[in-house]
């Protein structure tokens, strides 16, 4: 059952970010023990790693980064989410290497996918999906989230994680699935620009549970979005969520 379910609509994507980046810092200090957080890639939250790596009170020394998929590339070619991060967080704060949990884009598909799965099924322990306190995602104008599209079937699949093919560009991706989405304590949802908002309005909407996203924001225990007003539907005339 849900428990949260919150949208939160800013004027631009810069105002946006600040808000996610002031309730995360909050909640990472407030948070005991240690902390395993999903990052995502694209644009957007560039801008909130930069907040986060300059934000004191972090306790970095606590958290654990991992990634909610990865193209199968080399960390320093430029399309890495990892290659970015690492300029931006794990490089400016000499983050423990045994607290990166990256994916290996550099070596064959199958490899980096089961090493990938090997690394989540650690977290897991005898749990059937790992718990991630945090996990970072966005939504594609097609309705898809981490690498998990809609109408595609995946190529190699793990307990935690798969590989698929971005059906545009064509990449080989590993991702994390559904199922270890959907285990995360907390899922954040970062979007901005007006080319979502249609796809946003069809999540909204309650009947599309073809999309990936829609069903992570449907299933997961305790969802926040982050919107600009670009790409914010009007949220007035939807369904309870």
């Amino acid at each position: 059952m849900r428990t949260v379910n919150a949208w939160h609509v800013h004027p631009d994507a810069t105002a946006s970010v600040q808000a996610l980046a002031c309730d995360l810092v909050r909640w990472l200090r407030e948070r005991r023990g240690e902390i395993h957080l999903a990052l995502s890639g694209g644009n957007t939250p560039l801008r909130l790693y930069a907040i986060l790596a300059a934000a004191a009170g972090i306790p970095w020394p606590r958290v654990h980064l991992w990634w909610v998929d990865e193209r199968l590339v080399p960390p320093d070619d430029p399309r890495s989410n990892y290659g970015a991060a690492r300029s931006l967080l794990v490089e400016p704060l000499r983050l423990a290497a045994s607290r990166i949990h990256r994916i290996r884009g550099e070596v064959p598909p199958e490899q980096a996918a089961a090493d990938y799965d090997r690394q989540l099924a650690e977290l897991a322990g005898a749990g059937s999906s790992p718990v991630f306190d945090c996990v970072l995602l966005g939504v594609g104008e097609d309705g898809h989230t981490a690498s998990l599209f809609p109408d595609t079937q995946p190529g190699w699949t793990g307990r935690h994680c798969l590989l698929a093919r971005h059906l545009d560009d064509g990449t080989l991706r590993v991702s994390l699935n559904e199922a270890t989405l959907l285990a995360a304590a907390r899922v954040v949802f970062l979007v901005a620009g007006v080319g979502k908002r249609s796809i946003l309005a069809r999540i909204l909407s309650g009947n599309a549970p073809e999309l990936p996203a829609s069903r992570i924001i449907a299933r997961a225990p305790q969802v926040h979005a982050y919107l600009d007003a670009a790409a914010a539907p009007d949220l007035t005339s939807s369904p309870e969520i």
